[in-house]
């Protein structure tokens, strides 16, 4: 089971103005619970109740929110809370057609949904914080299920956001945060056809994607701001990674051979990237292996960009494009149907190094303006 322990929970206190209340409902039921103040407290539990739904409202600070939905169909959890350090958690099982809400406003804030063995339901978690706001965690878990959606929105300041799912088929996590020093992680694994959509908008984000055993998988990772990065690590049969970065200085760590981001990178078969990158300072690290159809597509446009790619194993592919100034690439193709086309067009002290061992070797390098340098090492 997943620890929970490294999250940040309240606790509540026992005293000031508490109200508990454990509901067990019949079909079609209704649950709806309104509080106002601090330190309060609400529990419902729906057990074999189909087309039910549960509504939570609180307003106030410290307040603790939980929801219970236990062998329903189409049934829906609502919750919303107005403050700050309020916790708010759902929990659906066996199930399905379910849909989970869960509304924050404030700082410090903790939402934890679950569905275990549930399909075609939905979790929806929504943080907002307001000006100086910082710390609000979001944790997702949704495993032994399939065709289920995960869809988290964080903005403000230091936010936290995890969606975790496992042994999950045909499932979809999207995340979008917008602010500064925001942190995103994704971990999918044990499941096929899953995907992974992040979005940061802001300055100094980091997003990190985990897919691993598991079969065609899929990330898109779209950051705009400046100074974000993002870490990716596939492994398993027919990847794909789409990355679109966006601002100053963003960094792409996904395996590389110098000692950095060495978790990150795609393993196995028929892996794909698709990588762009539009601004100044940009610098992208990638590592394929594997045993067939590792491709990179890559396209920088700016001042400073660097590309460093490696692949071993399988029918290689590199093609690229790098514009503006200062751009440097890197390549290391061993083992497989190498083939690599750069083309570094425009700008002045661009760099191109193609390193190509065994098997089909073949090198396309085209580079105008000025101090260009093309190295191109075949063995």
């Amino acid at each position: 089971m997943f620890n929970l322990t490294k999250f940040k929970i309240t606790p509540v206190a026992a005293a000031m103005m508490t109200l508990l209340s454990v509901q067990v409902l019949a079909d079609d039921s209704t649950s709806t619970q309104i509080q106002d103040g601090d330190y309060n407290t609400a529990e419902v539990t729906q057990t074999a109740a189909n087309f039910s739904t549960v509504t939570q409202s609180q307003t106030g600070n410290n307040n603790l929110a939980e929801a219970k939905q236990d062998d329903e169909l189409n049934s829906h959890s609502l919750t919303t809370q107005l403050g700050n350090d309020n916790d708010a958690s759902v929990l659906q099982e066996y199930g399905s057609g379910n849909q989970s809400d869960i509304t924050q406003t404030g700082d410090g804030s903790l939402a934890v949904t679950e569905q275990e063995e549930e399909y075609d339901s939905t979790i929806t978690v929504t943080q907002y914080g307001g000006v100086g706001s910082e710390l609000n965690d979001t944790l997702v878990l949704q495993y032994y299920g399939s065709d289920n959606t995960t869809t988290v929105s964080q903005s403000g300041s230091g936010n936290i956001a995890t969606s975790w799912q496992e042994l999950q088929q045909g499932s979809n996590s999207s995340v979008t945060q917008i602010g500064t020093n925001n942190d995103l992680f994704v971990d999918q694994f044990d499941g096929s056809a899953n995907q992974a959509t992040l979005w940061q908008e802001g300055t100094a984000n980091i997003a990190t994607v985990n897919q691993y055993d598991a079969y065609e998988v899929m990330a898109n990772i779209i950051q705009t701001g400046s100074n974000n990065d993002s870490v990716l690590h596939q492994e398993g049969a027919n990847h794909s990674l789409t990355l679109i970065s966006n601002g100053t200085g963003n960094t792409v760590g996904t395996g590389t051979l110098d000692g950095s981001y060495n978790n990150g990178g795609q393993y196995g078969s028929g892996q794909i990237a698709m990588l762009n990158q539009n601004g100044d300072y940009n610098e992208m690290n990638f590592r394929q292996e594997g045993t067939s159809a590792n491709e990179l597509y890559f396209d920088q446009e700016g001042i400073g960009n660097s590309l460093t790619s490696v692949q071993s194993g399988g029918g290689n592919t590199v093609k690229g494009y790098s514009n503006g100034d200062n751009g440097i690439v890197s390549l290391n193709q061993s083992g497989g149907g190498n083939w690599v086309d750069i083309a570094q067009v425009s700008g002045s002290g661009n760099q191109a190094t193609v390193t190509q061992a065994n098997f089909n070797q073949a090198a396309y390098i085209t580079q105008t303006g000025n101090g260009n340098m093309a190295t191109t090492i075949q063995n």
